[in-house]
């Protein structure tokens, strides 16, 4: 429409007479409300009232409103009776099962309470209104028609098209099609001649058209780059005045939704004006997404997601500006589940539940809304409750959002609706998204294949035509099988396949210039090019020379990398200091990656992470080890007695946790339910002549000259007066010879090199695992064989421990991970020059 609109403006000059232009609903709903008796039911709303009067679900509303409207397109002012006998003597000829008849007849009940609910409600839905406007138009004089843009109609649309050509002085059909050898028969035009006794003629067909098709295309990398080379032509052709009419260009994708935000953000970052066809409905703006969020919050038990959207939106006028700044810090690090007492006692603790509570008071009136059952008086409570809330999306108050839920009332009109929570928010949904928001600027345009079907750009740039999106399959109809629609003459897969041809070559046919493109990969998925494209040949797109902002912010930026200075031995004397000391815990810290444990254990910085709901890491660890404590404080008794005192010793630990009840109960029957190993395990241990234990050790000491800290879960002291040590581990955790003699996982390692320069004698160490129950000695039998002794790895830690000092006191914070595996989950990854290729290694 706005192409056609552009082509007369330019043809015609800046001063004519518009003529009217319509497509055939709105003017279908333009003769039905002037000159009918009915209203017009929004086709958003079809699925919300079918699932409301036919207590269905809204997701099988959706599939029988679909399957009612191409019904009734199919077969124009048929009575019910009449559609089942048609519908009836297919079924027998195509030997249809029984299980697919006993669908659809369900679905024609379904259509004759919908149509019985709107004839009583005095409203018609979309495909009524064109066939009363049918009988309407005799209201209007027409002189000159002109049907444009139409290939093919359903039997509604060309009875609506025979009046209007009744009462036209003069009609012009234009029936677009790609090549004079067009395969016309899924096209109107045997409708118009069998009607008319018109037949169609050949115009204005071009030399480009009519040649055999062999394209160019750019294959690209991925979409990232296929849209950046789309952006850099532009630019390059606006640069050099070969393209100078961006109002005149468009991008194109089969599928629109993969590229959607992507376009925007390159098209915007290389200064290109652009928008989306169609635009975006005011279901997708910003302001209506917070006021459906309200609806979500009050409705759903006020859960954490919804409702930290709408205490944080800008649209919100009257909320407290602390209470927006506190929400985000709130509702990442209280784990909130929902409900309003969890959320007032996450406010409490921010000294913020006065102003809280303020907003609850706003929201309350909304919550017994439901009550009344009628959208009406909803409408009003909303509105009431917006506007104390400070709701204003566009400065002009509330009468925009007045005018565009107002067709809310319309519902109210229908016997037997509900008009409960779901009913509410399904409903204000449909409501939006049945608005779009107006065209904003002009510039390039883009949009999806099958919104482009009659256009004349002077430059198209059509993109993503991989494999399985161009020719796309159909979306499966669950009611109507594939040969039944075949039988009925509704879309199949073939008339499907057969307009995805005709769109793509009508399309390279009428454009002034084009650029075809596809994505050869996506993340860790190969692409093939579409079928369409068999017996083209590859082009680059890639232009030179031509940068977005960004990409010239930092090529003026980088400067040539410094020599890094190599770390410098450091003295023993430096770390004998009185008071300095380095934790053991840090050691191994520093050598997974010195540049995470310069942020998280120096600067002190974590990345902000949703808390969830359950038993915190650290908190289980501490709680597990003092149950631990207290269970392994003496000989061990029987395990009657072991597991009274647990659940003692479990109730005393959980009491003085922050631990909900859930969750503590939760605790203590999975700690009860390992029971049972732990005491095998012990009293494994006890057959090995164990002495007596020591329990949560502080140990503080001195290798090569190194002063350190650390605490040790247990030691255990054996009658050939060696010890053992073991750290408990709620987690994953592995300990073995080789790693240590790699450098890894040395804790153990170092605490029992401080214990060996006070004279102990060490026998091994190992890994008491509370996820499994099981222990791991170091060295074991095979580490023996191999001459791994324990001091032999004491010695290696020690050597270790000494390069890793050195490093971290002459401050070198290298982005170097010990393993690479670290780095998969790590935060800093976006940002850590060793991922992105600028740090000491490139092998990622």
């Amino acid at each position: 429409m706005d192409d056609r609109k552009r082509t007369i403006h330019k043809g015609l000059g800046p001063c004519y007479i518009p003529p009217v232009m319509m497509t055939l609903r709105q003017i279908s709903k333009h003769v039905a409300v002037t000159f009918g008796n009915k209203s017009a039911l929004p086709e958003e709303f079809a699925a919300p009232l079918i699932s409301s009067i036919a207590g269905i679900g809204i997701g099988y509303a959706t599939l029988a409103a679909e399957f009612i409207r191409e019904i009734k397109h199919k077969f124009p002012g048929a009575d019910n009776e009449s559609m089942a006998k048609g519908l009836e003597s297919v079924f027998e000829k195509e030997n249809t099962p029984d299980e697919v008849t006993k669908r659809v007849h369900e679905c024609l009940d379904i259509m004759d309470l919908y149509n019985s609910s709107l004839e009583r409600a005095g409203l018609s839905d979309s495909s009524d209104m064109i066939l009363s406007a049918a009988g309407l138009v005799h209201n209007l004089d027409i002189s000159l028609l002109v049907l444009d843009g139409f290939y093919e109609m359903t039997p509604v649309e060309l009875k609506l098209a025979k009046a209007l050509t009744s009462r036209a002085d003069n009609t012009l059909a234009l029936i677009p099609i790609s090549h004079q050898d067009d395969d016309l028969s899924y096209c109107y035009s045997g409708e118009m001649a069998d009607q008319f006794g018109v037949q169609p003629e050949l115009v204005d067909i071009s030399e480009k058209s009519s040649k055999s098709s062999s394209y160019e295309y750019f294959p690209a990398k991925g979409l990232e780059e296929e849209v950046e080379a789309m952006a850099r032509d532009i630019k390059a052709n606006y640069i050099n005045s070969r393209n100078r009419d961006l109002d005149d260009t468009w991008i194109v994708f089969p599928k629109i939704a993969p590229y959607r935000a992507m376009c925007g953000r390159i098209l915007g970052r290389y200064g290109i004006p652009h928008s989306f066809f169609p635009a975006s409905t005011l279901a997708e703006s910003p302001a209506y997404r917070d006021l459906i969020s309200v609806l979500e919050s009050v409705f759903g038990g006020y859960r954490r997601v919804p409702f930290s959207r709408m205490l944080h939106s800008p649209f919100f006028s009257h909320i407290p500006l602390e209470l927006k700044a506190a929400v985000p810090s709130v509702s990442l690090s209280s784990g909130l589940a929902g409900g309003e007492q969890a959320w007032r006692k996450a406010f409490k603790s921010k000294g913020l539940l006065k102003e809280f509570n303020t907003v609850l008071k706003i929201l309350k009136p909304l919550k017994s809304s439901t009550s009344t059952a009628s959208f009406g008086s909803f409408l009003n409570v909303l509105l009431d409750v917006l506007a104390r809330l400070g709701f204003d999306p566009s400065g002009e108050g509330l009468s925009k959002t007045e005018d565009v839920l107002g067709s809310l009332v319309l519902l109210d009109s229908v016997e037997g609706i509900k008009a409960g929570p779901a009913e509410l928010i399904e409903a204000t949904k449909r409501a939006l998204g049945s608005i779009r928001s107006p065209r904003e600027g002009s510039g390039v345009r883009v949009c999806e294949l099958f919104d482009v079907r009659g256009l004349h750009p002077a430059k198209l740039y059509l993109g993503g035509l991989k494999d399985g999106d161009l020719p796309a399959k159909p979306d499966m109809d669950f009611i109507l099988p594939e040969r039944i629609r075949s039988a009925l003459g509704l879309v199949d897969m073939d008339r499907f396949m057969h307009l995805q041809w005709h769109i793509f070559r009508r399309l390279c046919a009428t454009s002034g210039s084009l650029s075809l493109s596809y994505p050869k990969m996506d993340g860790d998925k190969l692409y093939l090019p579409s079928i369409y494209l068999s017996g083209g040949t590859e082009k680059d797109l890639s232009v030179k020379g031509i940068y977005c902002e960004e990409e010239l912010q930092t090529y003026r930026a980088t400067a040539p990398e410094l020599p890094k200075p190599k770390p410098k031995e450091v003295s023993s004397i430096a770390f004998a200091k009185e008071g300095t000391s380095i934790r053991v815990t840090d050691i191994d810290s520093y050598r997974s990656c010195p540049r995470r444990h310069f942020i998280e254990k120096v600067l002190g910085l974590t990345p902000p992470e949703v808390q969830q709901y359950e038993i915190d890491a650290r908190e289980l660890g501490i709680i597990a080890h003092r149950v631990m404590e207290g269970l392994i404080s003496g000989p061990l008794p029987s395990l009657e007695t072991f597991t009274e005192r647990a659940g003692s010793i479990l109730d005393d630990a959980l009491n003085n946790s922050e631990l909900d009840k859930y969750l503590a109960d939760i605790m203590k029957e999975s700690f009860l339910y390992l029971l049972d190993d732990i005491y095998a395990l012990e009293q494994s241990l006890e057959e090995e002549d164990i002495k007596s234990h020591e329990l949560e050790v502080d140990v503080r000491g001195s290798i090569n000259g190194i002063n350190l800290r650390g605490k040790i879960d247990r030691i255990d002291n054996n009658n050939d007066n060696t010890v053992s040590l073991m750290d408990y581990k709620t987690g994953a955790s592995e300990i073995s010879a080789v790693s240590a003699l790699r450098g890894e996982n040395l804790q153990l390692f170092i605490y029992a090199g401080m214990l060996a320069a006070r004279g102990r004698s060490l026998k091994r160490v190992g890994i008491y695992s509370l996820k499994d129950i099981r222990l791991k000695w170091v060295p074991n039998q095979r580490d023996l064989k191999n001459g791994n002794d324990i001091n032999t790895l004491i010695d290696a830690a020690s050597t270790f421990l000494k390069e890793t000092a050195a490093e971290m006191a002459h401050g070198s914070y290298p982005a170097l991970p010990l393993k690479e595996d670290r780095c998969i989950n790590c935060h800093e990854r976006p940002f850590c020059p060793y991922i992105q290729g600028a740090g000491e290694s490139l092998n990622v």
